[in-house]
């Protein structure tokens, strides 16, 4: 019941006969893909927006999501290669071990993606405790001036006293 009639095979183009699991009628093999929404973990974007947190848990939902459709959409070419009458044993098996070197591809382009997303994120650490330490520095140099600054003033403040005392008791003697 699912293997097409040879009358159906002759009306029917080879290269559709893989359903991709969209709404459109052709293999996304040959689909432009969008770059600025890939699903993919963008670290300048998590720059720009506050609450990265958030943006990553978001980012980590649709990689997910675009990770089951793209297993959904690779099960259903494989589902439908064995009922593929126009290919001979030979050609299945060479399609297939395509698919196993394009997902090998892929799995290594994910996981240099992840190794650069994990640089990144160390030298961010790196410049980020940088920053906190310097920032701790200022505050404590602030702080010694601040009590620096006091101490001035109240050895102001003792001079005045001692002079406003000498000015009223003219004959004692400060010792």
């Amino acid at each position: 019941s699912m293997i097409p009639s040879s009358s159906n095979l002759e009306n029917h183009d080879d290269e559709d006969d893989y359903d991709d699991g969209d709404d459109d009628d052709d293999d996304d093999d040959n689909e432009e893909k969008d770059d600025d929404d890939d699903g993919e973990y963008d670290y300048e974007d998590e720059k720009q927006e506050e609450g990265g947190e958030r943006k990553r848990a978001r980012t980590t939902e649709v990689v997910l999501s675009n990770t089951s459709s793209a297993i959904r959409k690779l099960n259903g070419k494989i589902m439908g290669m064995p009922q593929d009458v126009s290919k001979s044993p030979r050609e299945k098996k060479q399609w297939v071990m395509s698919q196993l070197v394009q997902l090998e591809e892929k799995g290594s382009k994910f996981q240099y993606k992840g190794l650069e997303l994990e640089k990144q994120r160390l030298k961010w650490m790196k410049f980020s405790c940088r920053k906190e330490r310097e920032m701790e520095k200022m505050k404590i140099d602030n702080e010694r001036n601040r009590l620096e600054n006091e101490r001035m003033m109240l050895l102001l403040r003792q001079k005045e006293i001692e002079l406003l005392f000498l000015e009223q008791h003219p004959n004692s003697n400060p010792s």
